[in-house]
């Protein structure tokens, strides 16, 4: 009689272990939806846009450009910075007073002097904005 109950005391721990991995297994895939649905439901969050926030429009081949505010709140002390200082300066940029409302825009040139190199990007700093962001030019 004892060995019967050995016996099924062996099925019933060989069961409980083959239980026991289907356990492990369920929760690893439980756990990896759960990895999948947190990603999905971050890629649905939008990005919030920026506060100040900028573009250049414009082709290459015109002389003109427009640098759009392309954040949400108005930018003021807006300035052209100098990084690093040109030997010639080809930009003719003039902030009209640094104010510039969300969505607004300024439009300056791009000087052509033959001899002398397009710059890829204007550098712009602003109230709240001390180092000098590159804006890229078309």
């Amino acid at each position: 009689m004892e060995i019967y109950i050995s016996a099924a005391s062996a099925v019933v721990a060989v069961g409980a272990f083959i239980l026991s991995g289907y356990a492990i297994q369920y929760a690893r895939r439980s756990a990896e939806a759960s990895e999948r649905q947190a990603a999905a439901a971050e890629l649905m969050v939008p990005v919030p846009t920026p506060p100040v926030s900028w573009k250049v429009t414009g082709s290459q081949g015109s002389q003109g450009r427009t640098l759009r505010h392309t954040g949400t709140e108005t930018a003021t002390g807006l300035r052209r910075a100098f990084v690093p200082p040109p030997d010639v300066d080809v930009i003719d940029f003039d902030p009209r007073g640094g104010t510039v409302i969300a969505e607004g825009s300024i439009d300056f040139k791009v000087l052509d002097f033959g001899e002398h190199t397009t710059p890829c990007e204007i550098f712009l700093t602003w109230d709240g904005q001390e180092e000098p962001v590159a804006v890229p030019l078309p």
